[in-house]
C-alpha cells in the first residue's frame, strides 16, 4: 500500500473526531474558549494520522510524491493483470431448489 505525504489515515475527519470525543465539553464552554480549544483539539488529531505514523503502524509500504502517482498504478495493474489467483475446488455445487 502506498500513500501520500498528506494522507490522513483515520476513520474520520478531525472535525467529526472532535465534535464526537469532546462535543458536549466544548458545547459547556464560551464560544471564543470553545473555538480555540477546538483548534488545538484538531490540531493535535491531524499530528497523529500522518502517513508517516500510518506507514509505521498500518502497512503503508510507501509515501510517495503525488506526481508518482500514475507511473506506480500502472505498474502494481502490469503485475497483476495475468495472475491467477488459486481456489479451493468446490465439494459441492449449487443445487436447485
Amino acid at each position: 500500500m502506498a500513500a501520500w505525504p498528506t494522507a490522513e489515515i483515520a476513520l474520520m475527519g478531525a472535525e467529526g473526531a472532535i465534535n464526537i470525543i469532546y462535543g458536549n465539553k466544548l458545547a459547556k464552554m464560551p464560544p471564543a474558549e470553545a473555538a480555540q480549544k477546538r483548534s488545538q483539539l484538531e490540531a493535535a488529531y491531524r499530528s497523529e494520522v500522518t502517513a508517516e505514523k500510518a506507514a509505521a503502524l498500518f502497512g503503508v509500504d510507501d509515501i510517495i510524491d503525488p506526481r508518482d502517482t500514475a507511473p506506480i498504478v500502472a505498474r502494481v495493474l502490469e503485475m497483476t493483470w495475468q495472475k491467477e489467483v488459486q481456489r479451493p475446488r468446490r465439494k459441492h455445487g449449487i443445487f436447485p431448489v
